[in-house]
């Protein structure tokens, strides 16, 4: 019972962080995913969440890491991959930030985000995506 609980309290951190951070305040966002970590600590949204503020604070490699931690925890959460590719895009990464949002779309067919991203970053990356087709094996 007091895990569920504890799980409930993490998900209204989680949530309250995630208003907080998509009103431009993250330093008031990582409080509430830091709070809803001690709740939980093997909550993979949390981590996400956590890794997508600290990207956006400009704490890359810490984001990164937080983001590699909620995959380990849930290798089949798309939510995670796709964060992690927005994270790796977001550092100059394209190519790998690309593996990550075919992950993500394979896991979840149904996001239409996903494919978006997908269409932008072959755009961005232009001819570079046919080396990384023929590296791949795509």
């Amino acid at each position: 019972m007091e895990e569920q609980k504890a799980y409930e309290q993490a998900a209204e951190c989680i949530t309250h962080g995630v208003e907080l951070g998509d009103s431009g305040f993250m330093e008031d966002a990582m409080l509430e995913f830091q709070k809803g970590l001690l709740l939980t600590p093997d909550d993979p949204f949390i981590y996400t969440n956590i890794g997508v503020a600290l990207v956006r604070l400009g704490r890359h490699d810490s984001g990164i890491q937080a983001h590699k931690i909620a995959i380990k925890l849930a290798p089949s959460l798309a939510v995670a991959h796709f964060n992690f590719g927005c994270a790796l895009q977001q550092t100059g990464d394209p190519i790998s930030a690309l593996d990550e949002f075919y992950v993500a779309r394979k896991l979840d067919e149904s996001d239409p985000e996903i494919q978006r991203s997908i269409d932008q970053l072959i755009r961005d990356i232009g001819h570079t995506f046919r080396f990384y087709q023929a590296s791949r094996g795509r």
